[in-house]
């Protein structure tokens, strides 16, 4: 080991060596570099730059200087000058002395000073002829054009010393841009070899420390192990134990003897693992209430067994735990729907009679609301107790067995076995029923409960382990009674419409819909008043009743695509029947659809797309769409009456009606549900109610149409109470398309 360590040593040493010197050559360039580039800036920033700079600026006095005399010579302006010309010359003067010494060539000084006093001493001339009383032009114009000549011989001298300075700028720029190129180079290879050595450096760093760490915990490993380790020799005498060991030993009240950690059949177990391939073997033993796990290694280059303990105890808890919660409800210890799917299952691969009672809260959402979480807790920890008692009492009276299961935190079932009597049944479910309906005592005070049940029995109801919960979950929606049976007759409605929800969402791509009208005839002179749209659904050649499938589009959701639809459709065939039968349709809207944000834009985008005048569309809506947000429904009302679009309230009076709201609302009909139409030639109450009704909406400024009417006597009264119009087979059934319009054709 002491040789690896000399040999890292010496290595490590070499580097840094390396890195040293390689150091010291890059800092000597670096900064010969840096004193090159120095140098050249001084250069090009003190000498170079500024000579260039006064240059072009003499180039360009000369020029303004040569401007000067022509202005002083078109406008003989004395004073304009003395006050532009002379500070120009001497400003000349100045920067042609700093350019020269700045560029250091006499010889070139002495040329161009002669010609800048040559200048000078012309344009001296020019001012005496110009400042005469009698300016000789002849002379002056030869003057100016010798000044001119004047300038341009000074000119290539300049331009000569103009591009010599742009030679040195130019060489100065590229040596220092050359310098730190070179210098950017070197910086990089050494920061590279600086990488690389970092490498080396860490290899060597992290083997070192490897080492030293793996030799430190090999060392401290038994010492500071929390598991008990012993050693034990070929003829299993103890060699050694960590602190672990004891320290359990003190815990079980065991002697010092280690050994006592182990079974009785420990020799055999040694002999075991030293015959094994690979020779190590697992064993546990339990001491009191301790599990105890220990792997048993033999060593055959020292003769010894290497003995690790591991306590399982925890463990073995945690597991019993989780294997307990698998199987129970957390909240009250019920066994839970596993357990209850487990059991079924077990019950009818036994093939044994036995029934199941599905229990849920009548109003579990409204409970959760109204009492919170932590009150919702106590009421099912209540009602669990309940319910178990009242089990127990009817095992004991009857001498039969029922289980009970939590199945979610809102719903339980009980399994009842060795019978299979719906008067046995029928009698526990009274017993469950009454033990919740008394107030139940729980840590916020008295509740009351109530529970809907649902019955399934196998195998003469339910014959699928998978089925019985679905089917008793059936039977509970039924919502007949309080207590519900599953039988065939309640298991093929719902298997209809489980296929009527399926087959329903593809109605309208399978071309499956089709729209009825219903003609209206208005009472004064029994003429055609409008029409009513009806939906129609002819499902593999028989019809099925909007009564039935409707209510299926409410709940899945579907209401609104078959609404869009229906709308849509309808205003299309208005369209095409106004200009030879123009008569008013009216369409059912859902209140989903009636809700839609967009819903306006809709109505109209169809009635723009297919130029359908709008007093040719009627919209029926009930009182209680627009009762459930008020403001929002007015607005909508508001918005299609804007548009020109018809208004109907639908099944007037089976609702909740507010005769302050409905004089606000912007509608033109008002429609008398078909349920006081149906018997009012013979019930007087109907009577009082329609003739009620007719007379309010006159008061409101709104037509009357009565549905349902069938008999002469109906429509005899309905005339004599002056309603407006009538909807009913006495005047037509709903008719298909084209027979609509053969019986509009025929009324006109």
């Amino acid at each position: 080991m002491s040789r690896t360590f000399k040999n890292m040593q010496v290595k490590v040493y070499l580097v840094y060596g390396v890195a040293a010197a390689l150091g010291l050559c890059l800092a000597w360039f670096v900064f010969a570099g840096m004193q090159a580039v120095q140098k050249n800036a001084t250069s090009l920033t003190q000498q170079h730059i500024p000579a260039l700079m006064l240059a072009r600026e003499l180039v360009a006095n000369l020029s303004e200087q040569e401007r000067i005399h022509y202005e002083y010579y078109a406008t003989t302006n004395n004073q304009m000058y003395v006050s532009q010309y002379v500070p120009l010359q001497q400003r000349l003067k100045v920067q042609l002395d700093t350019l020269v010494n700045l560029a250091g060539d006499t010889d070139m000084h002495h040329k161009m000073a002669e010609k800048l006093n040559n200048i000078s001493h012309q344009s001296q001339l020019l001012n005496v002829n110009l400042s005469n009383e009698k300016i000789d032009w002849d002379l002056a114009r030869e003057q100016l054009s010798q000044l001119s000549q004047l300038r341009r011989q000074l000119l290539p001298q300049l331009e000569l010393l103009i591009a010599e300075v742009n030679i040195d700028v130019d060489r100065g720029y590229k040596q220092t841009l050359d310098q730190v190129t070179a210098t950017s180079w070197s910086v990089t290879v050494f920061s590279g070899g600086l990488l690389l050595i970092s490498l080396l450096m860490g290899r060597y760093a992290a083997n070192y420390i490897r080492l030293s760490l793996n030799n430190e915990r090999l060392a401290m490993f038994p010492q500071r192990n929390p598991n008990p380790v012993l050693s034990l020799s070929a003829q299993h005498d103890v060699l050694y134990q960590n602190p672990a060991t004891e320290k359990l030993l003190r815990e079980l009240g065991l002697t010092a003897d280690p050994l006592q950690l182990f079974s009785i059949q420990l020799v055999s177990e040694l002999a075991e693992t030293r015959q094994s391939r690979p020779p190590v073997r697992f064993f546990q033993h339990q001491i009191h209430d301790r599990f105890l796990r220990y792997a048993v290694h033999w060593l055959n280059d020292v003769e010894a067994f290497d003995i690790h303990v591991q306590d399982l105890t925890q463990q073995m808890q945690a597991e019993a735990r989780l294997a307990y919660l698998a199987y129970h409800h957390a909240l009250t210890g019920m066994q839970n729907r596993l357990r209850f799917i487990e059991d079924v299952k077990s019950l009818v691969k036994s093939d044994l009679v036995f029934s199941v009672i599905l229990i849920e809260y009548t109003q579990y959402s409204r409970l959760q609301s109204h009492y919170g979480i932590d009150g919702l807790t106590e009421i099912v920890k209540a009602t669990s107790n309940a319910l178990t008692y009242a089990i127990s009492k009817w095992e004991q009276h009857h001498q039969l067995r029922a289980q009970i299961y939590q199945i979610t935190d809102a719903s339980f079932a009980v399994i009842i076995t060795e019978a299979n009597d719906s008067h046995l049944v029928t009698e526990l479910c009274q017993s469950l029923q009454q033990s919740t309906g008394q107030s139940l005592q729980t840590e916020i005070g008295e509740l009351h409960v109530s529970l809907q049940l649902g019955v399934t029995e196998y195998p003469r109801c339910s014959i699928k382990a998978e089925d019985i919960l679905l089917h008793a979950k059936i039977a509970i929606d039924q919502g007949l009674n309080s207590v519900n049976f599953f039988d065939h007759q309640t298991g093929t409605k719902h298997h209809r419409h489980l296929m009527l929800n399926e087959r329903l969402v593809h109605a309208i791509d399978n071309q499956e819909l089709e729209l009825y009208f219903q003609p209206q005839m208005a009472i004064t002179d029994r003429s055609l008043a409008g029409a009513e749209t009806l939906i129609r659904w002819k499902l593999d050649g028989q019809f099925v009743s909007p009564a039935e499938f409707i209510p299926l589009a409410e709940q899945s959701g579907y209401i609104l695509q078959l609404g869009d639809w229906i709308l849509a459709t309808a205003v299309q065939k208005a369209a095409a029947m106004q200009l030879e039968v123009p008569v008013r349709i009216a369409v059912n809207i859902s209140a989903r659809q009636f809700m839609q944000p967009d819903f306006v834009k809709r109505v109209v985008h169809l009635l723009t797309t297919y130029q359908l005048k709008p007093e040719l569309l009627e919209l029926e809506i009930t009182e209680s769409m627009v009762m459930e947000n008020e403001q929002a429904g007015l607005a909508v009302l508001t918005a299609l009456k804007a548009e020109g679009i018809c208004l109907a309230i639908d099944d007037f009076g089976t609702g909740y009606s507010s005769l302050s709201y409905l004089k606000s609302f912007p509608v033109d009909k008002l429609k008398i549900d078909q349920s006081f139409i149906r018997s009012m030639h013979q019930e007087p109450r109907d009577q009082a109610i329609v003739l009620s009704l007719c007379q309010l909406a006159h008061n409101f400024g709104m037509k009357v149409i009565a549905e349902g009417v069938e008999k002469p006597e109906q429509l005899m009264l309905l005339t004599h109470y002056g309603c407006d119009a009538i909807q009913g087979y006495w005047f037509s059934r709903p008719l298909p398309e084209t027979e609509f319009l053969k019986f509009c054709l025929a009324a006109g």
